[in-house]
């Protein structure tokens, strides 16, 4: 899966590569033999991308590839670097003057900065017409894809129930009651039933399948697997079949519409849509034609991930299937781990294998029965616990390849979002325009040129469509009910953490650590003593785009270092929220490439003049920094900056913004 998470961060990067060469470099007249090379180069990798997303890579593509993205990275910084100069001289005294084109000439300093750049540039260009002119020999090429098909290893759909199924006879009945109402209107009605990966989505529509009662009462009974490969005649070819018992063969749909429409007339029947994906309306439109000539009463279950899907399909609400609950997840452990009941399990380690279990489980059938299934491998019961430690949820490989299935049949637009969500620690809540500006600080969001939506409107329908496809679930709603909080089911962290691969890592610092070469966005949790300083345990970093601090003590003060501009020279998003800073160093001014400063809740009591020169800042967060006294009269300087967070959302007494008023100059530069 790692191959295609390249894919979906490579993309992403050049599209920004591709934007910054057409606008940055169109009046840069030394440039513009590289810069017709470049957009030649970039739109052939684009395409290769492309191609690329599904493809199963050797070990000398993924070379390829590597080299690929680490050259994308620096072409990126490299470009950013030069639109940083242009924004400054947008600001600097006397800017008409100092920018005309005589002076500018004999500006030494632009002169050398101008000549190092065009150095940079052009090595980039050479570096990535090198890359692309070897894609051959790592045997890469436009529209060459051996396709990888993650279906082919995830065993189709029947209406047989699996012989044991533990805590659905609630989840069963109230189905069969929704089927079997009476219906006033003569047409087919739908009933999607909506659930997270390997929930038991297809387990539940059997029970309901073979359920006395609807087979009484529905004439016909038909069963269709759908899968992700979206077909409208091998469907309706499907349902054929399974009316007449053979296969119906023909090419043609209008054909298979007109048998299946003669099959149906009349007929009060019962078809189960399993596993369907496909979000179009206009592809629904025309499946359901046929399906509409039954007679009333007829109904239409479908089983989905996809919340888009149960929208456009259901004619009602949804039924959303939850988890089990904990005893019927342990008794389908124990069920597959010994074939016996829970009275067998008499050894000393039992609440601690329990307790395992039910973490690991979460509440996913699939889980339980693959952890039963692990376990009994081991005769030998006391050592139960100690595998179930250190196995990974997905024991069998096939829980990962149905979430991998997921993830693969998102947009590429939002692959690199979901994959970035892996920073995310555990147990961590995040608000939905916290991501989003993370998103915005990375170049994650493409805007239309043709819609007149701001960045965050497009980021908030990102961000819903991965709520919509259970990526990511709501965790909590304030009481005001406005403000939700999202949270990553320990499938979806694990999902991330697989499908991110060295690009993101978020890890528990207990020690020193020196953060790996490759990593780009990186959370920290830090869980030393209250006395160590956080920033001298963790060496290296100089490539991060992204860092985020967790946990220590508030009491604490952390000193911000003073060669922060320097170590990290490459971010783009840099977030302290919680941590104890009083005070940053001057030196965050030289994060020339920073988007997004995040110091919710911290002690700041006062921002560095110099944090007026972060000229790309597009969002500063200060929620909740009640010790803020000022903010510095050079901020109207910031002209990329779309957010500044003021909220003081604590309910207490004692804690008063010691913030008075704006800066007067404020409104110049942010009235846009």
């Amino acid at each position: 899966m790692g191959e295609v998470v390249l894919s979906a961060f490579l993309q992403v990067l050049f599209q920004v590569i591709a934007d910054l060469i057409m606008k940055e470099l169109q009046s840069h007249s030394g440039l513009q033999n590289e810069r017709t090379s470049l957009i030649s180069d970039v739109e052939m990798i684009q395409a290769v991308i492309r191609g690329a997303e599904k493809m199963q890579l050797s070990e000398l593509q993924k070379l390829w590839f590597s080299e690929l993205k680490d050259v994308s990275y620096e072409a990126t910084d490299v470009l950013d670097e030069y639109t940083y100069e242009i924004q400054r001289h947008q600001v600097i005294h006397l800017a008409p003057v100092r920018n005309s084109s005589f002076l500018s000439q004999l500006s030494i300093r632009r002169q050398i900065f101008m000549h190092d750049m065009e150095e940079k540039i052009k090595d980039i260009a050479n570096r990535i017409a090198r890359i692309k002119e070897n894609r051959l020999t790592f045997q890469i090429d436009v529209g060459h894809t051996a396709q990888h098909q993650e279906t082919r290893s995830l065993q189709q759909s029947s209406y047989f129930p699996p012989p044991y199924v533990y805590g659905r006879h609630n989840d069963q009945e109230k189905i069969v009651k929704m089927l079997l109402q009476s219906d006033q209107k003569p047409s087919v009605r739908v009933l999607p039933i909506l659930g997270e990966a390997c929930m038991g989505k297809t387990t539940v529509t059997q029970l309901v399948f073979n359920h006395e009662r609807v087979k009484v009462y529905f004439e016909l009974k038909l069963w269709v697997h759908v899968s992700h490969e979206f077909n409208i005649e091998r469907i309706t070819a499907s349902i054929i079949e399974s009316i007449e018992g053979s296969p119906f063969h023909s090419g043609n749909l209008n054909t298979l519409q007109t048998r299946l429409e003669k099959l149906l007339q009349g007929t009060r029947y019962l078809l189960v849509l399993d596993d369907y994906w496909r979000e179009s309306w206009h592809d629904w439109d025309k499946l359901k034609l046929p399906l509409l000539k039954g007679a009333g009463g007829s109904k239409i279950i479908v089983t989905t991930r996809s919340a888009e899907v149960a929208r456009v399909l259901g004619t009602s609400a949804p039924y959303q299937l939850q988890g089990l609950q904990d005893e019927d997840c342990w008794l389908l452990f124990c069920h597959f781990s010994l074939g016996a009941n829970i009275h067998t399990y008499n050894f000393q380690d039992l609440p601690r294998l329990k307790e395992q279990v039910l973490r690991k489980c979460n509440g996913v059938p699939f889980v339980a029965v693959g952890l039963g299934h692990r376990v009994r491998q081991e005769n030998d019961r006391s050592k139960w616990t100690s595998i179930l430690h250190g196995e990974n949820w997905d024991s069998t490989g096939h829980l990962i390849g149905a979430l991998r299935l997921s993830y693969a049949e998102l947009d590429s637009h939002l692959k690199p979002c979901f994959a970035y969500s892996s920073i995310v620690p555990q147990n961590f809540q995040f608000e939905e325009e916290w991501l989003i500006q993370h998103w915005m600080a990375q170049g994650f969001i493409q805007p239309n040129p043709r819609s007149s939506e701001t960045i965050e409107d497009t980021g908030r329908s990102y961000f819903r469509s991965l709520v919509s496809r259970s990526f990511f679930q709501r965790a909590r709603v304030d009481r005001t009910g406005e403000r939700h909080s999202y949270s990553l089911s320990e499938m979806m962290q694990d999902l991330a953490l697989h499908v991110s691969c060295e690009d993101c890592k978020c890890c528990a610092v207990e020690g020193s650590y020196n953060i790996p070469e490759k990593v780009r966005y990186l959370t920290v949790v830090f869980n030393m003593p209250t006395s160590q300083d956080m920033f001298k345990m963790i060496s290296g970093g100089e490539r991060l785009h992204t860092l985020i601090v967790v946990g220590h003590s508030e009491h604490f003060t952390q000193k911000v270092p003073n060669d922060i501009g320097r170590r990290f020279i490459r971010l783009r998003a840099l977030d302290l929220s919680n941590f104890c800073v009083v005070e940053l160093p001057e030196s965050i001014g030289e994060l020339k490439h920073l988007r997004c400063l995040q110091l919710r809740s911290t002690k700041i009591r006062w921002l560095p003049k110099s944090i007026c020169d972060l000229y790309n800042l597009q969002t500063l967060g200060l929620t909740n920094c009640y010790d803020l006294e000022e903010l510095p009269r050079k901020i109207k300087n910031l002209r990329m900056l779309r957010h500044i967070d003021l909220l003081m959302s604590r309910n207490s007494y004692c804690n008063v913004c010691r913030l008075r008023c704006m800066p007067k100059s404020i409104s110049n530069g942010l009235a846009n």
